[in-house]
């Protein structure tokens, strides 16, 4: 009986650990895929995931502040309707290989913001700094 308990002692430490509540970082592989990545990381209220969607640099983490203290003062109403509001697409210009432009805006287009995105150790992350 003794055997059994530590064996589903074991069974119970391996499933705990096995479970991660955090989660894994997925690169950008385009521009779209950094925009996407950086942008339902801002709507889910997820900073930390949305600053690895972003060049790390000084000027980028305290745009990336502004941002978060923005959304900080949501109510909790607003940041559900951010949460499940769709990122549409208006256009994407690629630059050159390592560079693009693109801008989405809101369901009701009041709100289009134009993002800088670029590829850096073929990483493709979004440069909030203008």
């Amino acid at each position: 009986m003794t055997k059994i308990k530590n064996i589903c002692f074991v069974f119970l430490l391996l499933m705990i650990g096995s479970c991660n509540t955090k989660e894994a970082f997925k690169p950008a592989e385009d521009a779209l895929d950094a925009v996407r990545f950086f942008s339902d990381a801002y709507q889910q209220g997820k900073q930390e995931q949305a600053k690895l969607y972003c060049v790390n640099n000084s000027n980028n983490a305290a745009q990336l502040d502004v941002l978060f203290k923005g959304y900080n003062k949501l109510s909790m109403y607003q940041k559900k309707q951010l949460a499940s509001a769709p990122i549409i697409i208006l256009n994407i210009q690629n630059i050159n290989d390592s560079t693009a432009k693109i801008t989405t805006s809101d369901q009701d287009g009041t709100s289009i913001d134009t993002f800088n995105v670029v590829q850096k150790n073929n990483i493709w992350l979004v440069n909030l700094s203008k």
